[in-house]
């Protein structure tokens, strides 16, 4: 786990990651001209985000749900309308008939299951995209389930429109072009393929590692919040710090549960000094396992000590996941339309198998078993298994389980809740929800750990995958972004080299001039410090065109969400007994512009003599890893 330590507010466990999602109806009528005798829908204008099918409610008849284009049972097409209540199983896909006999007289039965008029057609590119012209739904009506909705505006044949959303599944909206499209996309480039994830309370706008999440390189947090994993949250210690280290007790207001009595203090040392360390107030290991100040809920009721991780063998927590599942859909039942079916608690066991070593303030360590030291200790929660215990006794069970998982995951394989490790504590953490806990954040915890890649390029250009094999440095990007290796290679891979490996890419466009100096244009794939410029103005990167004017310096040394990401992107050669990056003794004020400008704000780091003398502890080091002066910092 990344070696910042991380705050946690208790009640996010709990309630921190409730989903507000929206649950379309199945039988819209709204929008478009009047339909045919047996097939209509919202095509056109106006109305609510509803529709034909989708992850719905009741149908037009009112009788059930109607899963029209994910659907695996007769059953979940009966609410269906205009006759679709026939699964296709072989297609997912909720259907009128299957042979012309289904139709009335005077209609076809199309390929797609659609009872049509006999005269209709819907010839197609070679892509599969109609060339008809439409004014109405019914114009549709002989075309492939993903292009039945007449957009007026344009007079094409669609998948969707604005106020209907009959074809996509529970999980997607209709995007620019008329397509069924995933709110929160699997995999991200940029921020702006995030632009509709929105999870309730929480905003997951941000592209973090190719995952949709709450905070990235290019949206940052507030003032004393960080980002991990994609979540912003308190940190325990100086923001940003790789460490316990603090100025003030509230720098310590992340550790351990935040929620309990029992607030973690700033530690100054005895001999003086203004750096201290983050310590819980117990006077003994007794007192703090039973103070519940160690852990947020519910993993604060376990309080098993421990001097190594075998004494935590077979240690675990019992998690209500079932309280998860109905934050998720933002109540405690779902309607299917011909009942309300309740969520109910679902128990799963967290491991707690490792053994933390906690600081207390009389200079005592005390180990206590705990949930994580990294990502790769949180597995993805497995929802399938768990869907008697949700629905336990209801004769519905199957068809309230295909309504929340199409709600969820649409065509998704996968039914998985995705947690990351946060941690709290003196290189300690606790299993929690994913900013987007449908998809994977952190090192592991995305279930999904093979690659796919090759080693046919080099690091420093885009292209495809490759894979970990290839080098020290594609194993460390990999680690922390498997899109890396297995999907493509692309510029934000290209800029991780340099933050992760600490060997910028040698492009020209990288190395003519450094981000604090004005010239010809650069390239995102420099370094994070570029693309967080170049995502906020493209014509510092536009070889064409633009150039890096003096606009673009002032981005890395003045703006307040570019400069936090430009650490490193002017430094020079480190001097004195360690590099700026590394805690050690005070380096002189005069050993390099990085020195300086961090002693300019911090002379403890810089104080080389006196009783007692400062040194260059992990505040310091934070400081130089977001201040541009200083020398580019491999991240951990």
């Amino acid at each position: 786990m990344a070696a910042s330590l991380k705050g946690f507010l208790a009640t996010t466990l709990v309630t921190g990651f409730a989903l507000a999602l929206s649950v379309p109806g199945c039988g819209s009528d709204k929008g478009g001209g009047g339909p045919p005798s047996n097939f209509g829908g919202g095509g056109g204008t106006g109305g609510d985000d509803s529709g034909l099918g989708g992850a719905a409610g009741s149908g037009a008849n009112g009788s059930g749900i109607c899963l029209l284009n994910n659907c695996h049972t007769n059953a979940e097409c009966e609410g269906c309308s205009y006759g679709r209540t026939k699964c296709d199983v072989a297609n997912t896909r909720c259907v009128a008939c299957f042979k012309k006999t289904d139709c009335k007289a005077g209609e076809q039965c199309t390929s797609f299951g659609a009872c049509a008029p006999e005269d209709l057609s819907c010839p197609a590119d070679g892509s599969g995209t109609p060339t008809i012209s439409c004014k109405k739904d019914a114009d549709c009506a002989a075309c492939d389930p993903m292009h039945q909705v007449c957009d007026t505006a344009t007079s094409k044949c669609v998948a969707c429109v604005n106020g209907n959303t009959q074809n996509c599944t529970g999980n997607q909206g209709c995007g620019a072009t008329g397509k069924c499209e995933d709110k929160c996309p699997a995999n991200c480039s940029s921020d702006t393929d995030c632009g509709k994830c929105e999870l309730g309370g929480t905003v997951a706008k941000a592209c973090n590692n190719h995952v949709c999440a709450e905070c990235s390189p290019t949206k940052p947090c507030g003032t004393g919040m960080e980002c991990s994993g994609g979540k912003c949250i308190k940190p325990c210690g100086a923001a940003g710090a790789e460490g316990t280290d603090c100025k003030t007790d509230a720098e310590c207001y992340g550790c351990g549960n935040s929620a309990s009595p029992e607030t973690w203090k700033c530690k100054m040392p005895i001999n003086g000094g203004d750096h201290g360390t983050c310590s819980h107030p117990a006077k003994g290991c007794t007192d703090l396992l039973s103070s519940g100040a160690v852990l947020p809920a519910p993993f604060d009721s376990v309080t098993n000590t421990c001097s190594s991780d075998t004494d935590c063998a077979g240690v675990s927590m019992d998690v209500n996941i079932g309280k998860f599942i109905r934050d998720l859909v933002g109540g405690s039942e779902i309607n299917l339309g011909i009942k309300k079916v309740k969520i109910q608690d679902a128990i799963q066991k967290f491991p707690m198998n490792a053994c933390a070593s906690i600081e207390i303030l009389d200079g005592k360590k005390c180990g206590v078993c705990v949930p994580c030291n990294g990502d790769e200790d949180c597995k993805p929660i497995e929802l399938d298994p768990l869907v008697k215990d949700l629905f336990k006794g209801d004769p519905l069970m199957q068809l309230a389980s295909a309504f929340l998982m199409d709600l969820l995951f649409g065509k998704g394989e996968k039914h998985q809740l995705h947690m990351q490790c946060e941690e709290i504590a003196g290189g300690y953490g606790v299993c929690l929800p994913c900013a987007n806990p449908l998809s994977g954040c952190g090192a592991g915890s995305g279930g999904n750990t093979t690659t796919s890649g090759k080693c046919d390029h080099d690091k420093c250009t885009t292209g495809g995958a490759l894979d970990p094999k290839c080098g020290v440095c594609e194993a460390a990007i990999c680690a922390v972004d498997i899109y890396c290796c297995t999907t493509g290679w692309d510029d934000l891979c290209v800029a991780e080299v340099a933050a992760l490996c600490n060997s910028p890419c040698q492009d020209p466009a990288c190395t003519s001039h450094t981000a604090c100096e004005t010239g010809a244009a650069m390239k995102k794939s420099c370094n994070t410090c570029t693309l967080a410029v170049c995502n906020h103005d493209p014509s510092c990167c536009d070889a064409q065109s633009g150039q890096w004017s003096q606009k673009c310096v002032d981005y890395v040394m003045k703006d307040p969400t570019i400069k936090p990401e430009c650490g490193g992107a002017c430094g020079k050669t480190p001097c004195g007994t360690h590099s700026e990056c590394v805690t050690g003794a005070a380096l002189p004020e005069t050993c390099t512009d990085c020195t300086k400008a961090i002693c300019a704000k911090d002379k403890f780091c810089c104080k080389t003599s006196g009783d007692p003398p400062g040194k260059w502890d992990l505040i310091c080091v934070d400081e130089a890893d977001s201040e541009p002066l200083c020398p580019l910092c491999p991240k951990k």
